[in-house]
């Protein structure tokens, strides 16, 4: 047991480093965190940009941190941010180039039946956002992960991220866990449920203010 809260110690730091720093560029209002289950659950989440894989990982509560399921291709392969995130230890990389994803799909069954918690974007990646932000189709994965390590899934709805600037404020808006499907049959019928509540906690977009600072920030990742 000390051993793994001796592990944690690096980890816990750089995620106490990128709070302070994340609420230094930007403005945060996070409503719903109480909603948050102790010990395991994964934390499904709109994916309009890279902001809220970080923001998400800093902020939800989570026994011993939260990790997303990323794709390793747009993290880990690219140079500098693979030490960040490895040192961070917020992302476990998934291989989805028509490669075998199931050994992270393995890790992540494993971690949340151990009672850790795991983030997932659960959206159709490959289909471009709508031009207001709408969340995007659903995948099979998340019903799949809930299902196979009997995990509540909770809903989270992030403001468009798509253009960012200094100071701009992010909202987060944390929903009611969902039970996980009890078999491969219910898994349409919650997804659309998830679905509809994703849809329904993402805040509604505003207007950018007519000078912005630092818009180089949306392109940093």
């Amino acid at each position: 047991m000390q051993r793994q809260s001796t592990s944690r110690i690096l980890p816990n730091l750089l995620r106490g480093v990128l709070r302070w720093l994340l609420r230094r560029l930007f403005a945060f209002e996070i409503a719903g965190l109480e909603q948050v289950p102790r010990g395991r659950y994964i934390a499904a989440a709109n994916h309009p940009a890279w902001l809220e894989t970080l923001a998400l990982a800093a902020f939800l509560p989570a026994d011993r941190g939260l990790r997303f399921l990323a794709s390793r291709r747009a993290t880990f392969d690219i140079g500098w941010r693979h030490s960040v995130l490895r040192f961070a230890d917020v992302v476990l990389p998934l291989d989805v180039d028509g490669h075998d994803a199931r050994p992270a799909l393995r890790t992540a069954i494993q971690q949340l039946k151990a009672g850790e918690a795991i983030g997932i974007f659960p959206e159709d990646l490959t289909l471009p956002t709508a031009p207001d932000g709408r969340l995007r189709p659903l995948r099979r994965g998340v019903a799949f992960l809930a299902r196979t390590s009997g995990s509540p899934v909770v809903p989270v709805g992030v403001s468009d991220t798509r253009e960012l600037w200094r100071g701009r404020l992010i909202r987060i808006r944390v929903g009611a866990p969902l039970a996980p499907p009890q078999d491969k049959h219910a898994d349409e019928a919650f997804l659309a449920r998830l679905a509809d509540r994703i849809e329904g906690l993402r805040p509604p977009g505003a207007p950018p203010p007519a000078s912005r600072s630092w818009t180089w920030l949306s392109r940093l990742f």
